[in-house]
């Protein structure tokens, strides 16, 4: 409980302005999802909520410029959600986790191209399967045109 709400704090704090207090308080409670996603790696949900409490220090080192560290958080996000994946390929919320991962590792500057693809295949695959939920079917023309945008290699 503890953690989650130091998440809610941490969120609280970064749609203020408050950065330096939301990496302080998502800090805290990655610390704590840390130790208890130790003590337990065949829980998925855990390991889910550390990957979630890794995304949002990676966030709150994103707004406050440090985008090497956040590209660290977020790719250590990203290689727990795959690997959660690889045990439950079926679980679309996994396969959403997979493309935001990408995309905020794009974000941070780490090889938009190749980030942003793939969060773009990740979209494209879960559409055609007929899981990309209907919320989230903007997230298809959006990276489209992020992709469209970068400087050709």
């Amino acid at each position: 409980d503890l953690a989650v709400n130091l998440i809610k704090i941490g969120n609280a704090k970064l749609e203020t302005g408050a950065v330096a207090d939301a990496l302080n308080s998502f800090s805290q409670g990655l610390s704590i999802m840390e130790k208890i996603a130790a003590q337990d790696p065949a829980n998925l949900d855990l390991q889910r909520d550390l990957s979630v409490s890794l995304g949002k220090v990676g966030d709150a080192q994103k707004a406050a410029g440090r985008l090497d560290e956040a590209a660290v958080s977020h790719g250590k996000g990203l290689i727990i959600t795959k690997a959660l994946f690889a045990r439950q390929p079926e679980n679309a919320e996994l396969q959403r986790d997979i493309i935001v991962g990408h995309f905020k590792l794009a974000e941070d500057g780490d090889e938009p191209s190749l980030n942003f693809g793939k969060a773009l295949a990740q979209a494209e695959a879960m559409a055609a399967q007929g899981i990309l939920g209907p919320v989230d079917q903007w997230m298809i023309e959006d990276l489209k045109k992020r992709v469209a945008a970068l400087p050709a290699n």
